[in-house]
């Protein structure tokens, strides 16, 4: 199959930008928008992001380059960068249980609360003991809410969402789309919230990539921005990707 029949799929936090202390502290690397434009160019607009953060405050970390996206994990999609960005039918987080989920965190200093609107993130990189304690509360105040909503584990951070959507989904959707559909799926991510990002890419003939751990395609987010720097060279291999 031709190299151009790919579809590219990244996530954003621990794959293209490294971790940070606190979600607002990331930083941009040098030539990571034109390393994204020309891939973007190579594969005929079949690259979407796809991430826990909503798509708003991935624009704001990309800008100027506005690239398919999906957001709180596929709870939001934009399906081409000229179409608006729309939300999915999440079951709501309500006040009561935002309210429950505060006072929990507020009991572990260093805890940040994310409020992305449609997924609740809570964030321990600066409190690390708290992650079994507050996981244990939360698990609880979930199951009482009768909500439906699942609490979901990454790195130092576990965020409360609907089950019914994730970065599997969200591949899917892409998939669907033209300039996607008949193309095979690639997914690069580092983290648990990835394992359904992966299966789908998997599912579809595609590729599963990590960064990180065991059997892992890249060592960290550097190597991933390396190997996209690298990409349309690697288009023209053989042995790609």
């Amino acid at each position: 199959m031709p190299k151009r029949s790919w579809a590219l799929f990244l996530d954003l936090d621990g794959t293209l930008l490294d971790l940070a202390e606190a979600p607002d502290k990331v930083l941009r690397p040098d030539g990571l928008i034109e390393d994204l434009t020309i891939a973007a160019g190579k594969l005929d607009g079949a690259l979407a992001i796809v991430t826990g953060r909503p798509i708003a405050v991935l624009d704001d970390l990309l800008q100027p380059l506005k690239l398919p996206a999906a957001g709180q994990h596929g709870a939001e999609l934009r399906l081409s960068p000229a179409e608006a960005a729309f939300r999915l039918p999440t079951a709501p987080i309500g006040a009561a249980l935002r309210s429950m989920v505060l006072r929990a965190a507020s009991a572990f200093p260093g805890v940040d609360v994310e409020d992305k609107g449609q997924t609740l993130a809570l964030h321990f990189r600066a409190a690390p003991s708290a992650g079994e304690p507050l996981k244990r509360q939360l698990a609880g105040i979930l199951a009482a809410s009768g909500s439906g909503l699942h609490l979901g584990q990454g790195k130092m951070v576990m965020e409360i969402r609907d089950p019914r959507y994730g970065k599997g989904t969200a591949v899917e959707a892409f998939m669907g789309k033209p300039g996607f559909t008949g193309r095979l799926p690639i997914f690069i991510g580092d983290d648990e919230t990835d394992m359904d990002g992966f299966a789908a890419a998997e599912r579809l003939g595609g590729l599963a990539l990590r960064v990180g751990g065991e059997r892992a395609a890249f060592g960290g987010p550097a190597d991933v921005r390396a190997w996209l720097s690298d990409l349309p060279g690697r288009l023209n291999q053989e042995n790609w990707p």
